[in-house]
Parts: structure tokens; C-alpha cells; sequence
């Protein structure tokens, strides 16, 4: 095992379970092939808007098939997080490297090379609602075909054949037709998980993929996630506010609060999981 230490800070006067510093476990063997093996890796980032820091001196490396989730109470900086990993915020200092491709240099252009290999699925989903289920999955299409062609529906045979199999894949073949405006809230999340693993991407990001549903819908949505990262063997990296739905997913947990990360955590590990949730519940 590779282990690591991250000092911790001090939260709203109480320092996180009045331990100086928590142990961070990876299932990497050594620094050499950890970071070799990043999927994801950021050091030392500081990231805002219009003059605003919101996040301080972020560093993480992820590794690639891992499935690992963001987690911290509202205003913590998930979000900004977010939009880092997804390519709608540069960051103000420090390096932003995905697929092994940096960011922080030339943005515009580092993110048109990698912007096909990594799909998203936003808190409010995006999906059309008076479209059907397989015209909103071939808008998937977009990061990799031109606009014009896209909105006259000449996508390619490839294209319906994709959308067909990913349908079949996440269980929602038989919704084709049907438009995502009469399906429940379970339903519309596969459609969106479908629609941005259309171009194969090697990187799936998810804000709040398990929001506002009920038990169930919840446990058939993370059972179609962990599939999908088993048979791809897709990196995911979600954004939760809730962390019993963040462990139920994720290996590893990344925490968030006041903008930085004070702590990396295995999912596995009872003792720092429950010091987790003991802090999030005070702050």
C-alpha cells in the first residue's frame, strides 16, 4: 500500500476530530505508478470567478478505472470542482492535467484535445424534454459531430447503432420512443448516462447523479455506474452532497470544505469514513 498524509485543518474553530493528521490510503503500490497511472491529477490549483477565490491549493491525484466521489456541504467549492474537471473553468494557478494533458497552460486548446474523452452529466441533467429517449442519447454525438448535421438528425448508422447497444446496456431499450418528459426521475438519470457515454468516453463526471431519488431509483442508478465502470472500465468521478450515496458508489472519497480538501479517504475504511461524516455533520 502507498500511504499518505494531509494535514488538516481547522473548521469553524474545531479541528477535524482532534486528530493533527489523518492517514490517506491508496490501492497503488508505490508514487512511481501512481502517478504514471493519474487519470486525473491536479497540484497545488487555486480556482475562482471574477476576482473571487473559491478553492485553495487543491492537489489530487486519481487513478485511471477508479471510481471516485467529491463530497462536502453546500458552498464548499464542489461545484468549481466541477467545472475544473469538465472544462468550463480554467484554473487561476497550479497544474489541471486529464488524460495526461495540461490545462493550466493553454486551456482552450488543451481541452479541445481531450473534450470527446470525457463526458458529463450536469446537476439539472440537460436533457430535451420534448425529445425521446434515443434522439436526447444521440445528442451525445455533439463532442465529436458538427452542429448542422446533429440538428437535422443525420447522424451516422455507427451513431444509432451505439445509441442502441448503450440503451440495451443501462436497461432503457424499451423507452426509445417514449418522451423523457413522462419518465421518472431513475429513468431521465439513465437517458443522461447514456447520452454521455455515446462517444465512449474514457472519463464520466456526474453533479448530484442520485438528487431527489428515492430509495430504489438510487439503488438501480449506482447498480447501472458500478457496471459500466466494471465493463468499460470508465474512470468516474461524481459529485455528491449526500455521503452515504457517495460511499454506496465511490472507492475513494474526496472532502471538501471551505474551499479545500481535508481529507482523501478510502470508502472501505470504517474509522475515517465515520470521522468523515462526524465532520461534515458539524459543519
Amino acid at each position: 500500500m502507498y500511504l499518505r498524509e494531509f494535514g488538516l485543518p481547522n473548521i469553524g474553530g474545531q479541528n477535524f476530530m482532534d486528530c493533527e493528521r489523518m492517514v490517506i490510503t491508496t490501492n497503488l503500490e508505490n508514487s512511481a505508478s501512481f502517478e504514471a497511472n493519474s487519470i486525473i491529477r491536479m497540484e497545488n490549483v487555486t480556482a475562482g470567478y471574477r476576482g473571487k477565490t473559491i478553492l485553495h491549493n487543491i492537489s489530487f491525484d486519481m487513478p485511471k478505472g477508479s471510481c471516485w466521489a467529491i463530497i462536502g456541504p453546500s458552498g464548499a467549492g464542489k461545484t468549481t470542482l466541477f467545472k475544473l474537471i469538465t472544462g468550463l473553468l480554467s484554473p487561476k494557478s497550479g497544474t489541471v492535467e486529464i488524460l495526461d494533458t495540461d490545462l493550466s497552460k493553454n486551456h482552450k486548446k488543451g481541452w479541445k484535445e481531450i473534450k470527446g474523452k470525457v463526458g458529463y452529466i450536469p446537476q439539472n441533467l440537460g436533457l430535451v424534454k420534448n425529445m425521446d429517449v434515443k434522439t436526447n442519447i444521440l445528442l451525445g454525438a455533439l463532442g465529436r459531430t458538427s452542429l448542422l448535421p446533429s440538428l437535422f438528425g443525420m447522424m451516422t448508422v455507427d451513431d444509432h447503432r451505439k445509441a442502441d447497444e448503450i440503451m440495451k446496456q443501462v436497461g432503457i431499450e424499451h423507452l426509445k420512443n417514449n418522451s423523457v418528459k413522462t419518465l421518472s426521475g431513475g429513468e431521465k438519470r439513465r437517458v443522461a448516462i447514456a447520452r454521455a457515454l455515446l462517444h465512449g468516453p474514457e472519463v464520466l463526471v456526474a453533479d448530484e447523479l442520485l438528487s431527489e431519488l428515492d430509495g430504489i431509483s438510487a439503488e438501480n442508478v449506482s447498480r447501472q455506474i458500478k457496471k459500466l465502470q466494471e465493463e468499460n472500465g470508465t474512470s468516474i468521478i461524481l459529485i455528491e452532497h449526500n455521503i452515504e450515496a457517495a460511499r454506496a458508489l465511490a472507492d475513494t472519497l474526496i472532502v471538501l470544505s471551505e474551499g479545500q480538501i481535508v481529507a482523501i479517504v478510502d470508502s472501505n475504511d470504517t474509522d475515517h469514513y465515520n470521522q468523515v461524516r462526524t465532520l461534515l455533520a458539524h459543519d
